[in-house]
């Protein structure tokens, strides 16, 4: 009987803990929120990785054509990801478009593998610059919250290094680059296009805008109300850089294809909607069903070949 009584104490005592801390922090990124307003690009450009150098490590457990990117950066980091190089095309005139890509947070590099083996497409997989735990307790979240910061912040740098330095490489045209941001990995995807100008063009897929809308809707069930949209707010303006609202007057001159599920059960319908206002001049698809997983099945095929047709439309548009 008192061990059972027991129980419920220590929850409600971690339970007020996990609040007072969330407070805390609430109360400390309100006053930053106050006193320290800044330019989105600025920031970004100082979270983003310097290059020291790129080793290629041939991957034939994961594919003929697939290597293993390793690129350290300055401060001892090393960043990763998966390169798959495109399929030979026998009588192809043009190079291959490369794609840079960052997707979901448990997918990172091993989203090159994911897509179809026929691709014509070199593809660069970066993983996300973050090494600590995908789920933790409250109370290690919230200690953690800093990190995860600088983590996030760093990924558009991650993605624009990727950009730069495929286009170095003796197998890929500079000119025939194109940025893919996928679920997660789609206000990072945006957010990169301000650190570069390779790009020739941009796919979002199954993502979002909206930050503090995402934000609340992915933590309904952990945040007790009514600090939930007190939450996602801070959660918002700490990351704002990489809304994709702030960056879209400055890519008008970018193409954007943007692909959404009919039926998404990862971000609300809001926020799926401000992406697509974000981005008036972009090419919009829906797709039936829910939101992609970091499986391979027909729905990532499609969404491959549906980016590939849009390519092929962008250079046939080009040599009118």
């Amino acid at each position: 009987m008192t061990r059972s009584r027991a129980a419920p104490a220590r929850r409600n005592r971690s339970r007020r803990r996990f609040v007072l801390g969330g407070m805390a922090l609430l109360a400390v990124g309100l006053v930053w929120i106050g006193l320290r307003p800044s330019d989105p690009v600025h920031v970004l450009r100082k979270h983003a990785p310097v290059p020291l150098g790129l080793v290629r490590e041939k991957a034939a457990d994961l594919g003929a054509r697939v290597e293993r990117w390793r690129i350290p950066v300055a401060g001892g980091d090393t960043l990763t990801g998966v390169w798959r190089r495109a399929l030979d095309t026998p009588g192809s005139i043009a190079m291959p478009y490369t794609c840079v890509l960052l997707g979901g947070l448990r997918t990172g590099g091993s989203a090159a593998l994911l897509l179809p083996d026929s691709l014509d497409v070199h593809v660069l997989a970066l993983d996300w610059p973050w090494g600590g735990p995908q789920s933790m307790p409250r109370s290690a979240f919230v200690r953690a919250v800093p990190a995860i910061r600088r983590a996030i912040l760093r990924a558009p740098g991650v993605l624009a290094l990727g950009v730069e330095v495929v286009a170095r490489q003796p197998d890929v045209d500079p000119g025939r680059i194109v940025v893919v941001g996928a679920s997660l990995g789609v206000p990072p995807a945006v957010a990169a296009l301000r650190l570069t100008s390779k790009p020739r063009a941009c796919a979002l897929v199954h993502g979002a805008a909206d930050l503090q809308s995402m934000f609340r809707h992915a933590t309904r069930a952990h945040v007790p109300r009514p600090f939930d949209a007190l939450a996602a707010m801070l959660a918002a303006r700490w990351i704002r850089p990489l809304e994709p609202r702030v960056h879209a007057d400055s890519l008008r001159d970018v193409p954007f294809l943007i692909v959404n599920a009919t039926d998404d059960d990862k971000w609300p319908r809001e926020a799926i909607a401000a992406l697509h206002d974000a981005f008036p001049w972009a090419t919009v698809h829906w797709q039936d069903g829910r939101h992609m997983r970091s499986v391979r099945g027909p729905m990532i095929e499609s969404l491959t070949h549906e980016i590939k047709a849009w390519l092929d439309a962008i250079d046939a548009s080009a040599t009118l």
